[in-house]
């Protein structure tokens, strides 16, 4: 019963490249540690159906009647993938926006039904909103705006106005030795002109002053005054208020699809001052709450963002609070939800901690795309709902993500190593959603019971389940509460009704989550200890794991012995992108999860090592696998457990 682990890890390495289209299901609303669903798919097959040839399985269709738990379901890998195959599902999260977005992409809704609202959206307030992202040609056509590029401002101790550029170049493509030109601006008078990504020598046509685009007046940490005198940044902002910021240039498309860089005109600015004095005479919906002191929420606070509402322009808190106050409008419960997830999605794309990434990738790098709130001296804003060109808006997002991930509840297809063949190798899922166990018994199988609450305290009876799977947050990486606290903001105003949404906050006593490895392995051991309790004789736990400390290691090994547990084998597996956040940052990146396999202490099956760490690092190298120092030690620390 030897686990396929290089298939796997070939097949888990191409869906990692485009995991939003590989399994769009996962990708509804953003979640930080969304794991790759062909792992998980593999897992599944092998706790309830071990045998010698897990591989050739893989495909098949199946229709399991096993129950499997997810305590730590995050954006619910393990529930979609156990009920491809046929399973019931058990999924936990102590926090509440995992709670809502798993309800939501696994919730079956009337397709023709959410296009009629998205319509009416469209037609009640659509165009209103497009109508504040135009601006004017210099040919005097009009033109819609994609994006609006912003600088935050600071004032030097003699109130010098002091804006943070890094560098004066707006745009460049992610391939210029392909595509060398770039848009750059004058810091003298505002022109935007092309250049080339090698130049080091610009001369504006419009005003002749000459300078290097790749040099601006920041630089690390500091901003250096007219003066040459030079300042820490953060001696310079207020932290009661957000930094002023100062819009010096857009990228338009006109009505042919040709796009224009453009500096901007008195038109623009009066544009966004027309938004001001309309938000402040609206009342509108609104990210509530301020943002509680934390380990990545201080950052922000640090900048004077101390509300969740400082993290949008006046413009787009119109937007928003328009597109918002539409959804609201919808009767029918389960479809107003589904909106609310989208319009969720859409915040990530529309704030002011969005940057612009170029052309020839997706334009707008998101809020979380490092997986913490850091606050972005050169901000983009986005176009809230969009036009045809535009990325991570209500409207491309409808299209690209929604859509698609419901139309793969229909038909829920699998990738292929060496094809773009993806064939349809599971029922339609289809599940009952319940909210209690008292509803399990009344239910229609499959069931899907999604649970908020403490993992350490289920309410489901003992022996109950036939697999554990799952994926443990790891102690000292992304803090989940307080970056979902963006979303849940949102929530709390937008679904007031909601039991999830009752508190100011998404924090909860109970987290996993913990900067202490002795915490964190205490409260693993409760969580481990309660799956061992409501875990069938035979069951297994498999979890997934790396960790590129000894202190990790052993807060997990200590969790499992005090839990009930023993390790009876082990597997490595691709993790997932390697260039992903945070492991970009080590010197050394992590490319491979441990797959850790369990059993109650008493279990009497067949356990030991199928492979040997040494073969098994041998065939990981000879099937093309590039394995960092980091990658060997979580692979021996890995198969260490089966020692403990």
């Amino acid at each position: 019963m030897t686990y396929p682990y290089i298939e796997i890890s070939r097949l888990a390495k191409k869906e990692s490249w485009r995991k939003e289209v590989n399994r769009p299901i996962y990708h509804l609303h953003k979640w930080w540690a969304q794991r790759l669903g062909s792992v998980f798919r593999a897992n599944i097959i092998h706790a309830i159906e071990p045998s010698n040839d897990e591989w050739s399985s893989f495909y098949q269709k199946h229709s399991y009647t096993a129950t499997v738990l997810d305590p730590f379901m995050g954006s619910g890998t393990t529930l979609g993938e156990a009920l491809k195959v046929g399973c019931n599902v058990i999924g936990c999260d102590i926090n509440p926006v995992s709670t809502f977005l798993v309800r939501e992409e696994l919730r079956h809704v009337d397709l023709w039904e959410v296009q009629r609202e998205y319509e009416r959206i469209d037609a009640e307030i659509g165009e209103r909103i497009r109508a504040m992202h135009r601006t004017v040609l210099p040919d005097g056509e009009m033109a819609d705006v994609l994006y609006y590029f912003w600088v935050m401002v600071v004032k030097s101790p003699t109130g010098e106005e002091l804006p943070l550029f890094k560098n004066y170049v707006i745009s460049k493509n992610a391939y210029p030795s392909k595509k060398p030109e770039i848009w750059v601006l004058c810091p003298d008078c505002g022109e935007v002109f092309q250049s080339t990504y090698t130049s080091h020598e610009a001369t504006c046509p419009a005003c002749g002053n000459e300078y290097d685009p790749w040099v601006g007046r920041v630089k690390g940490s500091v901003v250096t005054d007219e003066e040459g005198n030079k300042h820490k940044i953060k001696d310079l902002v207020n932290s009661s208020e957000p930094p002023k910021e100062r819009l010096y240039a857009m990228l338009a498309v006109d009505k042919k699809g040709d796009k224009h860089f453009l500096r901007v005109s008195e038109y623009d600015l009066d544009l966004y001052a027309n938004a001001e004095s309309e938000l402040e005479a609206s009342d509108l919906p609104n990210p509530l709450g301020e943002i509680e002191s934390g380990y990545n929420a201080d950052q922000p606070r640090a900048y004077g963002f101390n509300k969740w509402r400082d993290l949008y322009n006046a413009r787009e808190l119109l937007s928003l609070g328009l597109l918002a106050k539409s959804i609201l409008t919808i009767e029918n419960e389960d479809i107003r939800r589904q909106f609310l997830c989208l319009f969720n999605s859409t915040t990530e794309f529309n704030n002011r901690f969005c940057s612009y990434k170029g052309e020839g990738t997706g334009a707008v790098r998101p809020i979380f795309s490092n997986h913490i709130l850091k606050p972005e001296r050169m901000p983009v804003e986005n176009s809230v709902w969009g036009f045809g060109k535009s990325s991570g808006c209500f409207s491309s997002l409808y299209r690209s993500r929604y859509l698609k991930a419901k139309e793969y509840l229909d038909a829920p297809f699998e990738i292929v190593v060496d094809s773009a063949n993806k064939p349809v190798c599971s029922a339609p899922i289809k599940p009952a959603i319940v909210k209690s166990f008292e509803e399990v018994g009344g239910a229609e199988r499959p069931w899907a019971l999604v649970l908020n609450g403490d993992s350490g305290k289920l309410p489901v009876p003992g022996e109950f389940v036939d697999a554990v799977i799952t994926d443990p947050p790891y102690f000292d990486f992304v803090n989940y509460s307080e970056l979902s606290d963006f979303f849940y903001a949102w929530l709390r105003s937008l679904d007031a009704s909601s039991p999830l949404f009752s508190q100011k906050n998404s924090r909860r006593p109970g987290e996993v989550q913990r900067s202490d490895f002795r915490d964190f392995s205490s409260m693993l051991s409760k969580v481990f200890s309660e799956c061992c309790r409501v875990m069938k004789p035979t069951a297994p736990l498999i979890f997934s794991f790396h960790h590129s400390r000894p202190e990790g290691w052993k807060a997990v090994a200590d969790a499992i012995e005090s839990s009930g547990l023993k390790v009876t084998e082990v597997y490595p597996v691709y993790a997932e992108l390697s260039a992903s956040t945070p492991k970009a940052a080590a010197k050394e990146p992590i490319t491979i999860d441990m797959l850790i396999e369990c059993h109650k202490k008493n279990w009497n099956g067949e356990s030991g090592r199928h492979i040997t760490e040494k073969d098994c690092i041998n065939e990981l190298t000879e099937n093309g696998m590039k394995l960092s120092a980091n990658d060997l030690f979580v692979i021996r620390s890995g198969f260490g457990l089966l020692d403990q």
